[in-house]
């Protein structure tokens, strides 16, 4: 167990300097709702709350505190920052999920006490309903005449049947159109020879579980004593629902944090007064906080002229880097007569940067959808001047690639041959240590438990080390992942990483994984740069808007400013006027704006090129 220290003795670890404002929330005994702009460190703040709770004992054992984040990485880096500064004793008892993964977890672990009219097979599969499957669905409806009959039918929302809730214990009359078509929707999916729920369908079932079984809710409430919320502003009401069900009325103490003018899930159902939800519901005190220790001082002006347009009376972004040196080209709108004039000008700046000493890791390109089609336009252009482009959102094997490097198993299996072959790179022992203890049951402070793991650790290396004696190019991928999942075994993987109770999903993740390595096996002939390749490393990543949120970079580069691609700005300006931002706020040092004339007008967007113009950011016809 790791040395419990005083709480008034306890300091900020790795030297992070913490503003008054979030300090009070790192040691508060209280739950608060935090509103923190771009770069103020939500995610170390975070991090270190739960390093005070830890190592002072005020989350004491064997309680936990459990982290719920929106995106898969943000839970995995979260995770990672706290593994990787408090002992393993501790680590273990910090559960970072995201929302969709936590609802998953406990509708696995406690089918059994689902509503039975609603119950999925053991082997249910994750199902992700397109537009015509919506359309398919409501055209085949015959409902009954006194709710509208087939009119009031054709008038439906997908996402209004799917977030139906909550959900009856048993299924009675329909009190109108929207909860006969849900419960005709719920029949559907789970009939048939593959029984699907979508991660919406599956947060309403979690949520049910806990409003219907008091010993499963006693349990959770046991078991939880601290609960995060990140990026809180993006939160649906059936989310904060789940929230409220959960924990409402619970010793438990919440901290919800998050910044109000980077809400761009509205479309998925963010609700505009959660924080002041929370506060009611929860008792939350309220905390801003104004540093910005991410970027330098001419983004943090853009950012602050941009939040006045946002929010005319919000408290201003204060730099932390004020003396720090500013590029003379840190921000500009360039535009280009063609697509391929767009293309190859960028390819060459970021060439002739990679020459003057930055990496392809600096940079990310975004946009604001389709990134696949911009891959392919890219793509050739990059190869030519020897850059590798890396599309975040690309599928493989039904797993976007961001996805796939921050799943757990996959962040284990890499580590996993990186120390088998002695592959410097990213600190893994730890991370792998902590996966593989919970796979294995290992009690850190135990000398038999210990000398278990580390005999498990030589095994899986002779294995992998087995299966790599040549080059990549002679190495069957599939059957090494195999051997290393089937040698820490299937059943405590699934007993510990609860997202991998479902069949479809364990095997995806493998198979998928199999695949990117095969991706990059021709591009070179060596382990160490074929795992790093496979991690990105050595790469200009590309990819949308919304799966950067909570990342930053040297220089961003936001392509194709476009109506085309702001094609929702004239009907809901804020979401998209947040969505901008979100981009904007993702730099470091520099962040340039580009769009070709060939590739779409900008006369119905004018109001984003009118806060590019009042933050002086300058216009360049290249």
């Amino acid at each position: 167990m790791g040395r419990i220290i005083n709480p008034e003795d306890w300091q900020p670890s790795d030297g992070i300097r913490l503003e008054d404002a979030a300090y009070r929330v790192v040691t508060s005994t209280e739950s608060r709702s935090v509103i923190a702009g771009p770069g103020a460190g939500k995610t170390e703040l975070l991090a270190q709350r739960a390093l005070y709770l830890l190592q002072t004992g005020l989350c004491r054992p064997p309680q936990r505190i459990l982290a719920i984040s929106f995106k898969r990485d943000a839970a995995k880096t979260l995770k990672d920052r706290v593994s990787r500064r408090c002992s393993s004793e501790q680590a273990r008892r910090f559960d970072s999920y995201t929302f969709d993964g936590f609802a998953k977890s406990l509708v696995d672990r406690f089918l059994g006490v689902t509503p039975a009219w609603c119950r999925p097979p053991r082997d249910y599969r994750v199902i992700f309903p397109r537009k015509d499957d919506w359309n398919e669905f409501l055209l085949g409806l015959r409902p009954p005449s006194k709710l509208g009959g087939r009119a009031a039918a054709q008038a439906l929302h997908g996402e209004d049947i799917e977030r139906w809730g909550p959900l009856p214990l048993e299924l009675g009359e329909a009190a109108n159109i929207t909860a006969w078509a849900a419960a005709e929707w719920w029949r559907s999916v789970l009939s048939g020879q593959r029984p699907g729920l979508s991660f919406s369908m599956i947060g309403r079932l979690a949520e049910a579980i806990l409003a219907y079984n008091p010993q499963v809710l006693k349990a959770l409430r046991l078991t939880y004593s601290h609960v995060f919320l990140d990026e809180f502003q993006d939160t649906t009401a059936a989310q904060f629902r789940f929230v409220r069900t959960a924990f409402r009325g619970s010793p438990a103490v919440l901290t919800a944090v998050g910044d109000t003018k980077q809400r761009i899930m509205t479309w998925a159902g963010a609700e505009a007064e959660v924080f002041s939800w929370f506060e009611r519901r929860f008792g939350a005190t309220r905390e801003m906080l104004q540093m910005n220790h991410r970027s330098n001082r001419r983004i943090v002006q853009i950012i602050n002229d941009l939040v006045r347009t946002i929010e005319p009376n919000a408290v201003e972004t204060v730099c932390a880097r004020p003396d720090d040196e500013v590029p003379q080209d840190a921000a500009a709108f360039w535009i280009f007569d063609t697509n391929d004039d767009e293309t190859t000008r960028l390819a060459d700046l970021i060439a002739m940067d990679i020459e003057l000493g930055l990496k392809p890791d600096d940079f990310v390109l975004l946009v604001r959808a389709k990134a696949d089609e911009a891959e392919q336009r890219m793509r050739d252009a990059f190869t030519e001047r020897g850059l590798r482009l890396r599309n975040e959102a690309r599928m493989v094997n039904r797993i976007a690639i961001q996805d796939l490097i921050s799943d757990e198993l996959v962040g284990l299996i890499l580590g996993l041959i990186r120390l088998a072959l002695r592959i410097r790179g990213r600190d893994i022992y730890a991370s792998v240590q902590e996966a593989l203890g919970a796979i294995l049951g290992t009690d850190f402070e135990n000398p038999s438990d210990t000398k278990l793991l580390e005999a498990k650790l030589r095994s899986i290396a002779g294995i992998i080390q087995n299966q790599t004696q040549g080059a990549p190019s002679e190495t069957n991928m599939a059957a090494m992942i195999g051997s290393i999942v089937e040698e820490l075994g299937e059943a405590p993987i699934r007993r510990v990483f609860r997202q991998y109770e479902n069949d479809a999903y364990f095997h995806d993740v493998q198979s998928a994984l199999a695949e990117l390595i095969g991706e990059y096996v021709p591009t070179t002939s060596e382990w160490a740069a074929l795992i790093d390749a496979v991690e990105g490393k050595g790469q200009v990543r590309l990819m949308t808007i919304h799966k950067s949120k909570g990342l930053e970079y040297h220089t961003v580069i936001f392509v194709g400013l476009h109506q085309n691609a702001f094609w929702g700005y004239r009907n809901n300006r804020e979401e998209e006027t947040n969505t901008f931002f979100v981009a904007l706020s993702r730099a470091r040092e520099r962040v340039y704006f580009t769009r070709s004339k060939e590739g779409g007008d900008v006369r119905q967007i004018q109001g984003l090129i009118d806060l590019l113009a009042n933050a002086d950011v300058p216009f360049v016809e290249v």
